[in-house]
């Protein structure tokens, strides 16, 4: 009879440590689907954005700098901030790609549509000229 006492309970103490268990397992699962699974599917995300980088793209660097895509090599992009301004910097240090350009000449326009947009002194005389 002792015995038998004596194995119910280690039977149940066997029971209690796998319940013990279980919410463990339950807060990995839910760290893996809500943290780790994310994280992962974006660090994917921004490595086939980087791979991807072309010349001509406009992109935002970590520090904040904007520039087009002047040459791209293994590791590092040389980016004309303005015309004649380069800077080269790491392809890691690009956080964002703005514009998506193809080619060279498709960059060409889109600086030459943003130099429209941007009111240069002669244009503000002109325009001056005009209201008198």
């Amino acid at each position: 009879m002792a015995d038998l006492a004596q194995a119910q309970e280690q039977s149940t103490a066997r029971g209690m440590d796998f319940m013990g268990l279980v919410p463990l397992v339950l807060v990995a699962v839910v760290f893996y689907f809500f943290l780790i699974r994310p994280q992962q599917r974006r660090e994917k995300q921004r490595q086939e954005m980087i791979a991807a980088l072309s010349r001509g793209d406009r992109v935002v660097t970590n520090g904040g700098l904007i520039g087009t895509v002047y040459r791209v090599s293994d590791n590092e992009l040389v980016l004309e901030l303005t015309e004649g301004v380069q800077v080269s910097v790491r392809k890691s240090a690009i956080s964002e790609v703005l514009a998506k350009i193809g080619t060279t000449s498709e960059a060409k326009l889109a600086t030459k549509a943003e130099a429209r947009k941007s009111p240069t002194a002669s244009h503000v005389k002109k325009v001056e000229k005009n209201k008198k």
